[in-house]
């Protein structure tokens, strides 16, 4: 069972739910609405990756920023440490949950995490493999996708 807290107005509803966790493993939660939390990181995901390869960094951030789904309007690009959380090492092509994030491609998707050394490059997180690679952000020769991330409340 979990212990779910609502906040109404001012005042704090407390509600006991139980969940039907598809993965309770890991943490991971569908939502049944294009999303899946994780309460092992207090995050919600898109479910399905942004399919289009996106040639820059900027692209691929702007697509999350501007992204509404599940009615949320605060979406944005994982940080290396968070989109590494949701891979999977015991499996490959894709290195992640399957069940969780059907149809992740075998690809790789855009970090918002700059290289210390270098801001014009960010790290990259192959989820074929669950690899962490660099690529230069904005010249066009990286075709990568996004998968975007909010905080939940």
């Amino acid at each position: 069972m979990f212990i779910k807290i609502l906040k109404i107005g001012i005042g704090v509803g407390l509600c006991l739910t139980t969940l039907a966790v598809t993965n309770a493993q890991d943490g991971l939660y569908d939502n049944g609405n294009s999303t899946v939390s994780d309460f092992r990181t207090g995050l919600m995901w898109h479910q399905n990756a942004y399919t289009a390869l996106l040639p820059t960094w900027n692209g691929a951030n702007t697509h999350c920023v501007n992204s509404a789904l599940a009615e949320h309007n605060d979406w944005r690009l994982p940080t290396v440490k968070e989109l590494n959380s949701i891979t999977d090492r015991t499996t490959v092509s894709p290195a992640i949950d399957r069940r969780m994030f059907p149809g992740t491609a075998n690809a790789r998707f855009w970090t918002a995490t700059d290289i210390a050394t270098d801001p014009t490059r960010a790290w990259v997180v192959n989820l074929a493999t669950a690899e962490i690679i660099a690529a230069d952000k904005g010249d066009g020769a990286g075709q990568f996708r996004a998968r975007c991330v909010r905080q939940e409340n």
